[in-house]
């Protein structure tokens, strides 16, 4: 949902990629799009978990939740592309 509201505002063309991984160790999940550079996890702002919901701003909810349930997660720039990464280690017998 934030690769299409703000990368690309919405425009028909616009698409991303993403990739899932599974092994017997890992869970990988890869989300990519060609919008203007942006690292969420460094420009997005975390949310005031202190303030009443009804005064919190909407947003930044998603990447919490992402940063909290990882066990790694990575962003780089890679050919003109934002590359997202997480990774979450699978119990062990799963």
């Amino acid at each position: 949902v934030n690769v299409i509201s703000h990368a690309f505002a919405g425009a028909p063309e616009a698409s991303a990629e993403v990739q899932l991984e599974l092994d017997d160790a890992f869970v990988r999940l890869r989300f990519s799009d060609a919008g203007p550079p942006f690292d969420p996890l460094q420009e997005a702002p975390l949310p005031d978990l202190e303030l009443p919901t009804e005064e919190r701003p909407i947003g930044g909810l998603g990447v919490l939740l992402c940063r909290r349930l990882a066990d790694r997660i990575e962003y780089r720039r890679e050919a003109g592309h934002n590359v997202l990464l997480f990774e979450k280690r699978r119990a062990s017998g799963a």
